[in-house]
């Protein structure tokens, strides 16, 4: 049983491995399978890291496609959420 749905990005790492700074912006897009969901976000680091929540009540259970964009790097993947009373 999957209940988490904390997204941690990071830590963001420089061309030559240093940590990103903070305020660093970093753009999420986050995409339902079945095109219901569209939501855009610009999240910005604290120790080279961000993090996004995917609320239930706006998130339902179902498949994801999450992309993630810093420095002119974009970053795809797929991603499912549940719901914990499954």
């Amino acid at each position: 049983l999957n209940t988490e749905r904390k997204i941690i990005i990071g830590p963001l790492l420089g061309f030559i491995d240093q940590q990103a700074t903070d305020g660093f912006s970093v753009n999420v897009q986050v995409q339902s399978e079945e095109n219901l969901v569209n939501y855009k976000e610009i999240l910005y680091t604290k120790n080279g890291k961000t993090s996004l929540t995917l609320e239930k009540e706006f998130f339902p259970s179902g498949g994801y496609n999450l992309t993630v964009t810093a420095a002119g790097i974009t970053k795809k993947l797929n991603i499912k959420l549940f719901d914990e009373t499954k």
